[in-house]
């Protein structure tokens, strides 16, 4: 009986999804001027824009591989093709929520159907975006100095430890933030904020060599992402 729902739930968010997805597409068939996109792809670079199918196919598995680091630090285990699954399905709900925020939250659902537990659902998404706000905040710094500054590349090596910075004081941040969260009654009553706090500040005391494969892959997925971005800009316009 339990199966048969499940199916059924499944059946019914699948046709969820294809009839957004139809929806978007009438929007966009009728907004969209096909004459201005003749006029821009008439000379349309096709290997171009195949390199960037496939490195953004590739910043999805990079996702997938970093949310697996995340999960081996929490001590959970989820195999990497089911991990590819919830990902990909994530850039669906990531298109048609907030931001990133359809995204997460599908991640944090799925993550819940398999651990059964809301607490290490949120654990390890919040872990997983404090990875990626410090490695975000080293690309910023980086581009400062590079463009800013004038620095040399041979000084960029110098700036390696920066994520590790970065995310030693976010986490601080996080947790401070949650510990005044706690305090109120009625988000206590809601949500275990001081037990997510107590979790946080282990973060800095996980082994280097997992942190620095979290933040290896998301660079990667980052420098993937600016990589497909501009094979799309050269595969349509090659004066950029």
């Amino acid at each position: 009986m339990g199966h048969s729902i499940k199916e059924t739930q499944k059946r019914v968010l699948f046709l969820i999804q294809v009839g957004i997805s139809i929806v978007l597409f009438y929007i966009i068939f009728h907004k969209i001027n096909f004459n201005q996109i003749r006029n821009v792809t008439s000379d349309f670079n096709i290997w171009y824009f195949l390199l960037a199918l496939v490195f953004k196919f590739s910043s999805v598995l990079l996702s997938s591989a970093m949310l697996g680091v995340v999960l081996e630090m929490l001590n959970n285990f989820i195999p990497f093709w089911r991990l590819s699954q919830i990902y990909f399905s994530s850039f669906f709900y990531n298109s048609i929520g907030i931001g990133t925020i359809g995204g997460d939250l599908y991640r944090w659902y799925k993550l819940n159907k398999i651990n059964g537990s809301k607490e290490t659902s949120s654990l390890i998404i919040i872990v997983e975006k404090i990875i990626i706000f410090a490695v975000l905040l080293s690309f910023v710094f980086v581009g400062f100095t590079v463009v800013m500054l004038q620095g040399s590349y041979v000084m960029l090596l110098l700036l390696i430890p920066l994520p590790f910075v970065f995310l030693y004081a976010i986490t601080k941040l996080v947790q401070i933030v949650m510990r005044y969260i706690s305090k109120v009654k009625a988000f206590r009553n809601f949500y275990p904020f001081d037990v997510l706090s107590a979790e946080i500040v282990k973060i800095p005391l996980i082994p280097p060599i997992l942190l620095s494969r979290a933040i290896l892959f998301s660079s990667l997925f980052y420098m993937f992402n600016i990589a497909t971005f501009a094979l799309i800009v050269y595969s349509v316009d090659k004066t950029v």
